[in-house]
């Protein structure tokens, strides 16, 4: 092994996010919802190193923990994060 390395968890992309994107909305997701969900995972769509960039299975854990113990924070129901939990987990 060198001293460089990729890191290869898989991500999803930013690409692969406005697919989601549309994924949600074909869910009965609002535009608004969506748009929080943008925000709450903002971060790691825009990382500063390239290897960084994408949203890899342990950050999709801690959003969506976030997620659900703030339901008061986004108004996005218990069911639609369960939603949301399937649909990210189909592009790792």
């Amino acid at each position: 092994m060198g001293l460089f390395f990729r890191d290869e968890k898989k991500k999803i992309s930013k690409t692969e996010f406005i697919e989601l994107r549309g994924h949600l909305a074909s869910n009965d997701f609002t535009h608004d919802e969506i748009d929080k969900i943008e925000g709450i995972f903002n971060a790691n769509l825009n990382e500063e190193r390239e290897d960084d960039i994408g949203i890899d299975e342990e950050e999709i854990k801690k959003g969506l923990e976030w997620m659900r113990s703030h339901l008061d924070a986004h108004n996005i129901s218990e069911r639609k994060i369960d939603t949301l939990e399937k649909e990210m987990r189909e592009f790792l």
